[in-house]
């Protein structure tokens, strides 16, 4: 079938299809609001201004002693979020966090006056996310609860076998958060205290291990290639197959085809004047019959035979220089983005080339609290091998990573919390 044919057919299938539409009598109810008597409870609509346009913000409402849902809500558009409210506004709060910068507001509906509510950047106190992984001898615990408290501020997380030992602790304000872990070990429950950790405001969710002593239970290795799934992100459902088998999917596309080809056929012979006309107007030229077969002889056909040898291509040889075409390798050095320190009250101290030492007399820690626990000299901060290595300066109270006291050079990873006495401080990149 040539391309003329094919433009045809489809140009009367279109034809077709509009004057069916054009013809047919229309379903589209007037209105969608609910009929008056219906009982459907009354709607607010809540608009939040948001306070610049860079944020990645997120909005919804719930009962103040809700679970907190964290993957629910709109989403803003052009600076703005339009919220429905519904029900009694009595006892829920109204939530918008900013993902880009792991942080959120949040005020009491009551609070809001004429469904308007202006934010400032200083509304976003709060962290959004610190994630929680609960381990025992390196493999995810199976079940049990988290508890983060931050002051008298408490906030708790179910494990289960899903989460991989992985879950989020949400709107929590900066500080040190003391965690416990409570889980049945032996049938009975026990809850068991974990570390104290520096909660600060980080534009990616800070992420702490809590490793288990206890015999837990835990969850079986990951078979090769199996997905993971993360924390309070529920797995996706199974799609059914809508289509069927193979061969009934076959046999319906050509059935469809068919029809397809019978309608083009009759809209061709019944309204071809029209068509050609609309086709002369699309571009398409018609000088002549559209044909349903290429024909071999057309003057458009390609201007040699089936049975005409094939000319040969040679290429002269080039001799090839070993020098050129031997492979280079260029070594690489590993680089880290941007290593730095960051205080439990946001001061940050970017980690150069050169070591560093830290302590209570650093000025870039000056109001950090607990910062009269370090000694003067309390540590250094090096680059060694790629990475970047903390190591005791022979301190009065210690340094420790991650709760344990370090004895000698360690090396960090991202998020590792490093203690200097009292003193917190988060190590990112």
């Amino acid at each position: 079938m040539s391309p003329r044919t094919i433009a045809v057919y489809l140009f009367a299938v279109i034809l077709c299809m509009s004057v069916v539409a054009q013809s047919g009598p229309s379903n589209t109810p007037e209105t969608n609001a609910p009929p008056s008597g219906s009982g459907t409870p009354q709607e607010r609509r809540l608009t939040i201004v948001l306070p610049n346009a860079d944020g990645e913000y997120i909005a919804w409402v719930q009962s103040d002693a809700g679970r907190f849902v964290a993957d629910r809500g709109m989403t803003a558009s052009e600076g703005k979020i339009v919220l429905p409210v519904i029900g009694d506004v009595a006892g829920q709060s109204v939530y918008v966090a900013d993902r880009k910068s792991n942080s959120i507001a949040s005020v009491g509906l009551a609070e809001v006056k004429d469904n308007l509510w202006t934010l400032k950047s200083e509304d976003f106190r709060n962290i959004f996310e610190v994630v929680i992984r609960v381990e025992h001898e390196g493999t995810a615990v199976r079940d049990g609860q988290v508890v983060g408290r931050v002051g008298t501020l408490e906030r708790t997380a179910l494990v289960t076998e899903d989460d991989k030992g992985r879950v989020s602790l949400f709107n929590l304000p900066t500080g040190e958060m003391q965690l416990s872990f409570t889980t049945k070990i032996d049938g009975t429950e026990q809850t068991i205290a974990g570390p104290t950790v520096g909660i600060v405001k980080s534009p990616n969710p800070s992420a702490f291990v809590m490793e288990i002593s206890e015999a837990v239970p835990v969850v079986e290795e990951d078979k090769p290639g199996e997905p993971v799934a993360t924390a309070n992100t529920p797995a996706p459902a199974a799609t059914p197959n809508a289509g069927g088998s193979p061969i009934g999917q076959m046999i319906t596309g050509l059935i469809a085809l068919g029809i397809v080809g019978a309608i083009g056929w009759w809209a061709w012979k019944n309204h071809r004047a029209k068509i050609e006309e609309g086709l002369k107007a699309m571009g398409v030229p018609m000088d002549s019959q559209p044909s349903d077969s290429d024909d071999e002889d057309s003057p458009h056909a390609p201007a040699y035979s089936r049975n005409q040898p094939i000319e040969q291509i040679v290429l002269n040889p080039v001799p090839m220089d070993p020098a050129v075409s031997a492979p280079v390798q260029v070594p690489i050095a590993a680089a880290i983005p941007n290593p730095r320190l960051v205080s439990s009250s946001g001061q940050v101290q970017m980690l150069g080339e050169e070591s560093i030492e830290v302590g209570r007399d650093a000025v870039w820690l000056i109001g950090a609290p607990s910062l009269e626990t370090a000694s003067r000299r309390h540590a250094s901060f090096a680059r060694v091998d790629g990475g970047i290595v903390v190591s005791d300066l022979g301190s009065t109270n210690g340094t420790y990573v991650n709760g344990q006291k370090i004895e000698g050079p360690v090396t960090l990873s991202p998020g590792d919390v490093v203690q200097l006495g009292g003193l917190v401080l988060r190590y990112e990149e």
